[in-house]
């Protein structure tokens, strides 16, 4: 690292602003665009919601995609910033996350889906509760993608607890935290793969020690980016 215009760049700083961010667009698209507007077990009830708050449900795909964006950026930066401490972990950390990409876009399309069947369009022949069971349909599918892609996204936040553990210009806890965000991610997904019915108090159970790491992190990064970026600079010097 003897690059000046390299290591003058502070990625930690960057990486934080865009953690912060993916944080906003992903917590609006799952719960200001989708969790407030479904009424789970209830097809009419969730196709009122969503045709009575279009622009806020499609606001939500948009959200999502700026997302995926902004994870394609982050992924890079991450790279950048933990290469250093061990290159075959940050290897495997970002083909966690590069991986998980596609299952996210595949999986985003089925969030729209639900508002264009229940804006008619090709299925205007289709009765009302065919439409409203489909949208119902769709979105608890978007569910069980977005559980899905939590086998490889609890990897990759395991494998950058490693990293943060073993680095030294990160705290050591927060490194815990994200370990600790793989069983919950994990268990989230085992869950609700198994016939238990209502996974909704399970699933905030296990969300809240991963979004406390994620959030940590993201903070850490933002707010204390310059003395990251000091100790970055001589921990890879």
């Amino acid at each position: 690292m003897t690059n000046t215009a390299t290591t003058d760049f502070n990625y930690a700083r960057l990486a934080g602003f865009i953690y912060v961010a993916v944080a906003v667009f992903g917590g609006f698209a799952q719960f200001g665009a989708r969790e407030t507007l479904i009424v789970h077990g209830d097809a009419a009830a969730t196709a009122a919601s969503i045709l009575g708050h279009t622009l806020q449900f499609r606001l939500g795909y948009l959200a999502d995609l700026m997302l995926l964006v902004l994870d394609g950026v982050l992924v890079v930066v991450f790279w950048r910033l933990f290469s250093p401490v061990n290159r075959n972990l940050a290897l495997v950390a970002t083909v966690f996350h590069v991986a998980r990409m596609p299952m996210m876009g595949a999986n985003m399309v089925l969030h729209i889906g639900a508002a264009m069947a229940l804006e008619g369009g090709a299925l205007a022949g289709f009765g009302v509760e065919q439409t409203q069971g489909l949208a119902l349909f769709l979105i608890e599918l978007h569910g069980a993608g977005y559980a899905a892609t939590g086998i490889l996204f609890g990897a990759w936040c395991f494998t950058i607890g490693v990293l943060i553990w073993r680095s030294d210009f990160l705290p050591r806890p927060i490194g815990v935290l994200m370990m600790i965000a793989l069983p919950a991610y994990w268990g989230d997904l085992l869950f609700k793969a198994l016939p238990a019915g209502d996974a909704s108090s399970w699933t905030a159970m296990v969300v809240i020690p991963a979004a406390v790491a994620e959030i940590s992190l993201a903070l850490w990064l933002a707010t204390m980016s310059g003395r990251v970026h000091r100790r970055w600079l001589t921990a890879t010097a």
